[in-house]
């Protein structure tokens, strides 16, 4: 049997980042009258998601709670002080702690095997969903409304419908969102 996780992969979640940068880049491109595209001010769609790393302690902690795990910044400073992990630097101001994706991923897999779940990790963890294709039907969702709606939409406000497996065990069952007006 596979080992399932309930919070976000780092794979899924690197492709989520760079659908976002794509969705937030369509809020600036105009489609001008004559049919032509008028150029984003924004980076190129192409480089890397934000934020780069390393990343200190705080963005190392948002990192985690977006990907459903439910690790705050004291923690993380706390696994490193005690080695339980070791990341760049000593924790001082001139040497914050700065952490990698690899550590982040670390931290992940330890707090994920505890089951130390934010609301959503534990909701998918209660109805055997992959947290991180739960928040990809989400935006999904999203761009079928319209192309801000991920900037104004709450998971709350859809309705969500899920495709149980047969085999629960091994697989995850699969979630949708839908408008809330939509017909399922």
């Amino acid at each position: 049997m596979t080992k399932k996780i309930w919070y976000w992969d780092r794979e899924s979640y690197q492709e989520y980042r760079k659908r976002m940068d794509k969705a937030y880049l369509n809020l600036y491109v105009q489609v001008k009258p004559d049919g032509t595209v008028s150029e984003s001010p924004c980076r190129d769609i192409e480089e890397d998601p934000v934020p780069e790393y390393p990343l200190n302690t705080s963005m190392a902690a948002c990192e985690l709670r977006r990907r459903g795990i439910d690790c705050s910044a004291k923690q993380l400073a706390y696994m490193a002080a005690k080695e339980i992990v070791k990341p760049e630097g000593d924790g001082s101001r001139e040497r914050e702690f700065l952490w990698s994706a690899e550590l982040i991923d670390q931290v992940a897999e330890i707090f994920g095997d505890e089951e130390s779940l934010t609301p959503y990790g534990q909701m998918c963890l209660a109805m055997n969903l992959n947290f991180g294709q739960m928040q990809h039907a989400f935006l999904t969702a999203c761009e079928k409304i319209g192309r801000n709606a991920f900037l104004c939409t709450d998971i709350t406000q859809l309705k969500m419908v899920i495709h149980p497996t047969k085999n629960v065990g091994d697989e995850y069952a699969t979630v949708e969102f839908f408008p809330p007006d939509a017909e399922v």
